[in-house]
């Protein structure tokens, strides 16, 4: 997933990392905004590889990111975990070739 977006702004992934982050840090925290929490919740399953593994896998759609109970920011719904890892650190040796960026 790309942070930057074609005008230059972050991604709904980027959000979703800042929301993830494992701590409470400056400039880690994202605004409440329909249009966001809808970019999160629902962009990153349109993408072709994670739906066509959603729906190989027969998965529901979950809902990953919630309004804060003061309604001023995005927090995460655990439903489902999201780490905030690069995937060298968390995926075992013998899977690590599905990850290779093959766009170099």
């Amino acid at each position: 997933f790309s942070v930057r977006n074609r005008s230059g702004r972050p991604t709904a992934m980027k959000k979703l990392y800042d929301i993830a982050y494992c701590v409470d840090a400056p400039n880690k925290t994202v605004s409440y905004d329909t249009k966001v929490a809808d970019g999160i919740n629902n962009g990153i399953f349109k993408k072709r590889e994670v739906a066509r593994f959603m729906k190989t896998n027969r998965l529901g759609k979950p809902t990953l990111v919630q309004r804060s109970e003061d309604g001023k920011i995005l927090v995460l719904k655990n439903e489902v975990p999201v780490k905030a890892d690069l995937i060298k650190n968390i995926v075992p040796p013998q899977h690590k070739p599905l990850y290779i960026d093959k766009t170099r």
